[in-house]
């Protein structure tokens, strides 16, 4: 007779410097998924703004707006204080499942990036689920792109050196605009940074159950999905779930995953068929934290230097470009 294969949970060994920040927005009750939308935004929204250092004194932002058909959409324009132009320039997208989240919460990650890189941001206030579904956030995306393209001139922005960039869904919506922009003939784009991507919505992975429980769990990410999406996963549509897209002649990609992190299987498969497809990718690993590691960066020297590496990476690819092998 076959013995039963008991499955023990593996030991997590969280950076010290992060894991108090996980324990006390874990083990919520009620959890996340069972509340309303408006009520999670509330409380992420207040816990990402919540002791929020001043912006830096050697970054400038800028409020934008574009007017692109039927709606405007927020952009902030990041830029290092007294950098020549015109500047290289990445696109932002925030991450919080396509449902929460929103340029001021993500306001100092950006800052931190554009100091560490040298070049602009922009980053871009979207249509958030469930009031608007997909594809809209993917359409204020890539409008966003082009709005900026056409306008870099104006705004001391080079139209040649573009990037796109974001963390978890804002990863979606980065992958969304290298694929577009190659099916629709540009921009080119230069670069893409993406932190921890959503790239699947295959939830049987290795990585789903290892690190389930964990701040972001299964449950809570078909929440996402269902608000986004609906009943029906679009696991067809290739905008949405880029891993199952021809990935071939996208830009130079740098992947970030985390070590304990449901999605860090997607993340991973999705920089492996990058490289497959001939595009130029690094693939980083960081250890000892899990989703959404970026949240720690206040009062982590661990996780800043992580942030200061991606912007290295930025600078490397939308500056120093001409000097790589």
């Amino acid at each position: 007779m076959r013995e039963a294969v008991i499955r023990r949970p593996e030991p997590i060994h969280l950076h010290p410097e992060v894991a108090p920040l996980f324990r006390a927005i874990s083990n919520l009750d009620p959890p996340m998924e069972a509340r309303e939308p408006a009520e999670v935004r509330a409380f992420m929204d207040g816990l990402a703004l919540h002791d929020m250092p001043p912006r830096p004194d050697d970054v400038t932002a800028e409020d934008l707006r574009g007017e692109f058909p039927g709606r405007t959409v927020a952009l902030r324009l990041y830029k290092p204080k007294g950098a020549a132009g015109p500047l290289p320039v990445m696109l932002y997208f925030h991450g919080g499942g396509w449902v929460i989240g929103n340029i001021d919460t993500h306001d100092r990650y950006v800052c931190e990036l554009t100091r560490a890189s040298g070049v602009a941001f922009v980053s871009v206030d979207y249509r958030l689920a469930p009031e608007h579904p997909y594809p809209a956030c993917i359409e204020d995306a890539f409008e966003s792109l082009l709005w900026v393209h056409a306008r870099a001139g104006e705004l001391g922005l080079d139209p040649d050196r573009i990037g796109v960039s974001g963390d978890s869904s804002g990863g979606t919506l980065a992958t969304a605009c290298t694929i577009l922009a190659r099916e629709r003939g540009g921009p080119l784009l230069s670069f893409q940074l993406l932190i921890y991507p959503v790239t699947d919505c295959d939830f049987t992975r290795e990585s789903h159950h290892r690190w389930d429980g964990l701040l972001l769990t299964t449950t809570y990410s078909q929440w996402f999905w269902k608000l986004w999406c609906g009943d029906v996963l679009p696991d067809t549509d290739v905008l949405a779930v880029p891993l199952r897209a021809d990935l071939a002649r996208l830009p130079a990609a740098y992947v970030v995953t985390c070590e304990y992190d449901i999605l860090r299987d997607e993340g991973e498969l999705y920089a492996v068929k990058l490289m497959d497809a001939g595009v130029p990718t690094t693939l980083r690993r960081v250890a000892g934290v899990t989703h959404p590691f970026f949240r720690a960066m206040h009062a982590s020297p661990y996780v800043r230097r992580e942030v200061h590496e991606m912007g290295h990476q930025v600078r490397r690819h939308m500056v120093d470009a001409e000097h790589l092998p």
